[in-house]
């Protein structure tokens, strides 16, 4: 531990210090002793003093990694009803937050949706609800989230544009506190039940979409 070490050093050259001048002047066994004491005290107070600076840093290191884990807020749909599955995917970006419910009904049973909400201090408050424009049931839109500043991705692994569940993703944008859709994607090879959607990522201007049934290298 560095605190030993730095003791020890402390306490070797105080002790050369003392020790060098009682060997070449007249001071005496008394005064020797005293020095010798002193230097003792010194060096056990220099390493008192380092420890407890030591445990003043860890201290407040754990009062700020402790404030870190206070939960700040629970967050629930605004019209969220049984079944929702409301939290299965979540994603934050700074003061932003995505939430997917891909079970939520408004297009349908399953059709699926996610939840934005925005952090103002400590409050969070709902800023919109994203839905696929050709939402469909059982699309599963919000199976996957990710979010990137004013940009959103959701993947919808049942969807059946192409063919029956091959899947897709959905890439909304922020303008102000409303939110567009702007593209959806699709696999240019997509087939039956391939699901892409299950997984998703953003990076700036790039999206990975994951596809878990895709059969090209086998089942």
């Amino acid at each position: 531990m560095n605190v030993g070490l730095s003791t020890a050093r402390v306490l070797f050259a105080t002790l050369v210090m003392i020790m060098i001048p009682a060997c070449n002047t007249g001071i005496s066994g008394s005064e020797d002793s005293q020095l010798r004491a002193e230097a003792t005290a010194s060096s056990r107070s220099t390493a008192l003093e380092a420890v407890t600076n030591q445990r003043k840093v860890l201290t407040v290191q754990a009062r700020a990694d402790a404030a870190l884990s206070v939960q700040q807020a629970k967050l629930l749909a605004s019209d969220g009803t049984d079944f929702d599955l409301f939290g299965l995917s979540v994603a934050i970006s700074g003061d932003t937050a995505l939430v997917g419910a891909n079970r939520d009904d408004e297009l349908g049973t399953d059709a699926g949706a996610a939840y934005v909400f925005v952090r103002s201090g400590t409050s969070w408050i709902q800023q919109a609800k994203l839905m696929a424009a050709d939402g469909a049931s059982f699309d599963n839109f919000g199976t996957s989230v990710a979010l990137s500043g004013d940009t959103a991705l959701v993947g919808a692994m049942f969807d059946s544009d192409v063919v029956s569940d091959a899947g897709a993703a959905y890439v909304f944008v922020r303008s102000g506190t409303s939110w567009t859709q702007q593209a959806k994607l699709l696999a240019t090879d997509g087939s039956v039940a391939d699901q892409l959607g299950i997984s998703g990522a953003l990076a700036g201007d790039t999206a990975v979409v994951g596809s878990i049934d895709d059969d090209d290298h086998g089942e």
